[in-house]
């Protein structure tokens, strides 16, 4: 969990807190740094103020939710700001969750393992998503080498019970005739098939 916060002791609060409770916190003290930090190693949270020195929490979340590599990491927002104006522009911009100074250490708790949760079931499901596509590409190569390897002997299956039929014709039994007329008809069927296929 990324932890930005320009006041100190909000930093060590915080990170202490979510080292004792098994996260590992990764603390920063601004934007530019969080940014930095975002970049070299994208954490599965970050709790980020609003109200920062350089660079606000807004400006350092706008940039993270513009790029494609770190638009999916949840950011929930610890602030001081409690008007419902600032807590809108803050889920406008892509936060998930906010939190208001002075906060409770068992809520910034139940709600980070939340959002820790969610990201990790999202990357799951990514994941499930990207391997079943893999499958779907093996099935279709399946299917197509299949159809490709069944269609040469259906067509000379075809072909030969046709040329049988015309050569014979007349010189055979009726019944006879008809077997080969059925199993040219279910050839046909099994050629339609691959096509459809």
């Amino acid at each position: 969990v990324l932890v930005v916060d320009d006041t100190p002791e909000n930093l060590q609060l915080l990170s202490r807190m979510l080292t004792d409770n098994g996260y590992e916190a990764r603390p920063v003290p601004s934007g530019r740094l969080a940014l930095q930090a975002v970049e070299r190693d994208p954490p599965d949270l970050i709790l980020l103020d609003i109200s920062m020195p350089e660079m606000s929490g807004l400006e350092v979340c706008q940039r993270l939710k513009g790029t494609a590599a770190t638009r999916d990491i949840p950011i929930v927002f610890i602030s001081a700001l409690n008007e419902t104006l600032d807590k809108v522009k803050a889920f406008s911009l892509g936060g998930v969750d906010y939190v208001t100074k002075p906060f409770q250490i068992d809520e910034v708790m139940a709600r980070v393992a939340t959002h820790v949760s969610l990201a990790q079931a999202r990357r799951e499901l990514e994941r499930s998503y990207a391997e079943l596509r893999e499958l779907e590409k093996l099935r279709d190569g399946l299917v197509h080498m299949v159809v490709h390897d069944l269609r040469s002997p259906l067509l000379a299956l075809m072909c030969n019970i046709e040329f049988m039929m015309e050569d014979l014709d007349g010189r055979i039994e009726p019944q006879h005739m008809q077997n080969l007329g059925a199993a040219l008809a279910a050839t046909e069927q099994l050629n339609r098939m691959a096509n459809d296929m």
